[in-house]
């Protein structure tokens, strides 16, 4: 990939070694005592299973990872140089959960059920040097320290998502996948196999959906934001999976005791679908695979042929996922205008007595819900199922924030969280400009490690509809394999923890000191994991003394230096080292920067501009702020930082409601301009404001001296930065100014989130 080459020649990363504990396990397990001495392998070490035939299967696994005997025998437990697989005398024991007891004379492993002994395995492979994860003959000494492990989860359900439909992976990679997922605890694989850019899996009554649906006539190049007219590869982008790949994929998942969670989208995100068979749409077509990304228009037409269509392929998805519960059916983007607009569905709504549009998307997520259950089935469907209420008993998976999970649980649905903005691994996990392309969005390792699925405003009943947590990984801007483990890796080991773990158990300072370990084994497994963690992080206060801003950074990376330039360089491990605050004292400064371990670069490079105005490091109260979007600091818009076109992390955002801010500079100051920065993105659903006003006081009270700026002239589907400028040429005499912009509050008619609320985002307001 063009763009992921380029990166890598910003971002070369040298292996560190920082001293900790013997006992670097991820996820954390629920209750871990260090005991003192080893226990090593050698010649005449013995794996004995003892009374439960499915431990057998486990013990055979470490038995070939360490080339040593497997024995059943009805024995005690007492002789020494063995590795005992024994049933628990525990029953109390939680469902996957284990004892794993490390003396310098044997090791005991106790549980319940398989998935007990086959966690145990993944929890002793991390207590064994990272080499027990390779492939080659493993010639030094192998030892394990003691220690005692009672383990369980936290959450039942603990999924991993990959979107096959954009771009398509292969089965080999798909085993690859599942064998990470295995190693930390992650027991649920939503497979995402159908949308609108491509159709995956093979259906033996509709074979056009894959002969037709199955190909896109070309790609989006770039970002899709990037071009006003979007630009395509002009080239077939193909792929599927026949049901023998299918079954090769589940048998495979079930052997790493992992479930598979299959979507087959609906009402919505069906254009691949309705490319082959059009029939089954509100205006029978023609359709073609969608060659980019977002929201479209054309979805399944509820009459009673489309839930024939729909019940027969749900009924070969049954036949090739036997032993999932669960099968997922989308429900989520899915535009009402087609509907609106067609004759069979009007009638529908008259005859079912539907309030409107909601109405009958409620009805059809009820009505397949309801065949699906009929089944023997659990449904689960993305937070939107809400909207016409639900009918039936269906999960929900909370993904716009937590209000859908937290509207479930409520209503006595069972909800799996996975809020995009802690979840969603598409998001950049970096700095932008050092980063692959990404969907937008930020989601950093320690954002996705610190985020808690049950929701404080639950009753202690209400939670216990919280039945597991999610990430997502959507491959709009994903195309290859190294990409996929770029985006998931180390994100989806924070995940693990998070759903795994006892929340009182986890620690992100020892969670980082854990990854170097965890970092070793993913070098011998080959894969491609992020270090963006790494890179350094900005915060900038007000400097009392020297009555100026001042910049700090740090990085978590525990035995790195910080060295940075101010004269547009970059900088090297000779480069002066910044281990104290840097005073802006300048007006305009720009400052370079990156973390060094030794002679080698450890983090991607910082490169940020500051500009010092008379508003720098003043306090201002802001209205309706989205907390989603807040700039990274208190002082974000007077903190010196300009944004970038490319990352969100330093705009401050409002969403669906006007821009309000009353900027305090302390005392009256004479004002000679003002300029507040904007980003247009409607791709993105950012859109400039109307206009702006700025007014101005001495006293809070009475504002005075209002100049308007309208930016309506400025709108353009282009993604770009605008200036709201205002100057004067009799400077103003004031304390106070208050902005007001009057916001695109909702996504306007033709653009795909129609009706949606819309993004405003606003940068630093500069006053000279």
């Amino acid at each position: 990939m063009k763009h992921f080459t380029i990166f890598l020649t910003f971002f070369f990363f040298i292996s560190i070694s920082i001293g900790q504990n013997k006992y670097n396990v991820i996820p954390e397990p629920a209750r871990l005592t260090q005991k003192n001495g080893t226990f090593t392998i050698n010649k005449q070490t013995q794996i004995v299973v003892i009374g439960n035939g499915e431990a057998l299967n486990i013990a055979n696994l470490l038995a070939s990872k360490l080339n040593i005997q497997v024995q059943e025998s009805k024995e005690g437990k007492n002789k020494a140089n063995r590795i005992y697989f024994l049933s628990s005398s525990d029953k109390t024991l939680a469902k996957e959960g284990y004892e794993l007891k490390v003396s310098s004379t044997q090791i005991l492993i106790e549980a319940n059920e398989g998935r007990g002994f086959f966690n145990a395995l993944q929890t002793l492979y991390q207590l064994f040097p990272p080499e027990i994860y390779g492939n080659k003959e493993i010639k030094k000494t192998l030892s394990i320290p003691c220690c005692e492990i009672y383990d369980y989860p936290r959450f039942a359900y603990r999924g991993m998502h990959l979107d096959v439909c954009r771009h398509f992976f292969p089965v080999s990679f798909l085993k690859k996948y599942i064998d990470l997922l295995a190693m930390h605890k992650i027991n649920y694989f939503h497979w995402h196999l159908t949308d609108d850019q491509g159709w995956r899996i093979e259906i033996k009554q509709y074979p056009k959906l894959t002969e037709i649906g199955g190909t896109r006539k070309e790609t989006l190049i770039g970002h899709y934001s990037d071009n006003v007219v979007q630009q395509f590869d002009g080239k077939p982008y193909s792929g599927f999976y026949t049901q023998a790949e299918i079954q090769e994929v589940v048998n495979y998942a079930q052997s790493k005791y992992i479930t598979i969670v299959p979507e087959i989208e609906l009402p919505g995100h069906a254009l691949a679908a309705l490319s082959a068979y059009s029939e089954f749409s509100c205006t029978g077509g023609p359709h073609d695979a969608a060659c980019t990304w977002g929201v479209f228009e054309d979805v399944f037409c509820p009459k009673e042929e489309t839930f024939v269509f729909l019940q027969n392929i749900m009924d070969e998805v049954i036949g090739l996922f036997p032993n999932s519960p669960y099968i997922h059916i989308g429900g989520d983007e899915c535009p009402k205008v087609r509907w609106k607009s067609c004759p069979n569905c009007q009638k529908r709504i008259q005859e079912l007595g539907l309030k409107d549009e909601y109405g009958l998307q409620s009805y059809f997520i009820g009505r397949i819900s309801r065949y699906l259950i009929n089944k023997g089935k659990k449904v689960i469907a993305w937070d939107e199922a809400l909207e016409g209420g639900l009918s039936e008993d269906v999960i929900i998976m909370s993904w716009q924030g937590e209000a859908g999970g937290i509207e479930a649980a409520k209503q006595k649905h069972q909800a799996i969280m996975t809020p995009s903005s802690y979840l969603y691994l598409n998001f950049y996990q970096g700095d932008p400009s050092n980063e692959p392309p990404a969907f937008g969005g930020f989601t950093t390792l320690e954002r996705v490690y610190n985020y808690e699925p049950v929701p404080p405003s639950l009753t202690p009943e209400e939670q216990k509809y919280i039945i597991g947590t999610q990430a997502n990984l959507w491959t709009e801007y994903i195309d290859s394999e190294k990409l996929v483990e770029y985006m998931v890796y180390p994100r989806a080991s924070a995940l693990a923890e998070v759903a795994w773990s006892k929340k009182e158990n986890r620690n992100w300072e020892k969670f980082l000191l854990k990854l170097n370990d965890q970092f070793k084994r993913f070098d011998i497994l080959n894969v491609n994991y992020s270090k963006s963690h790494y890179n350094l992080k900005s915060k900038t206060t007000w400097n009392q003394a020297a009555g100026r801003p001042q910049i700090a950074l740090e990085t978590a990376c525990k035995i790195c230096e910080i060295r940075y330039t101010l004269d547009g360089s970059e900088p090297n491990a000779q480069s002066a080292l910044l281990n104290k605050p840097l005073v802006i004292n300048k007006d305009s400064l720009l400052l370079i920067a990156a973390a060094f371990s030794g002679q080698a670069k450890a983090s991607g490079t910082f490169k940020q501009k500051y500009i010092v105005s008379k508003s720098a490091g003043k306090n201002y109260t802001l209205s309706n702020p989205n907390p989603e979007y807040t700039g990274g600091n208190p002082l974000a818009l007077t903190d010196g930082i300009l944004a970038s076109e490319t990352g969100w992390n330093k705009w401050v955002g409002i969403f669906g409601h006007d821009l309000d801010i009353l900027l305090d500079l302390s005392e009256p100051t004479e004002i000679k301009e003002v300029k507040l920065n904007y980003l247009n993105n409607p791709a993105s659903w950012i859109f400039l404001p109307l206009d702006t006003e700025i007014s101005f006081s001495n006293d809070g009270k009475r504002f005075e001296n209002a100049m308007l700026r309208d930016l309506r002239k400025s709108s353009s589907e282009e993604r770009k930065i605008v200036s709201a400028y205002f100057n004067f040429e009799k400077p103003v005499q004031a304390r106070y100014i208050k902005i007001h912009a009057n916001a695109v509050k909702k996504c306007p008619e033709g653009h795909s989130g129609f009706g949606y609320n819309a993004h405003l985002f606003v940068d630093e307001v500069s006053v000279w």
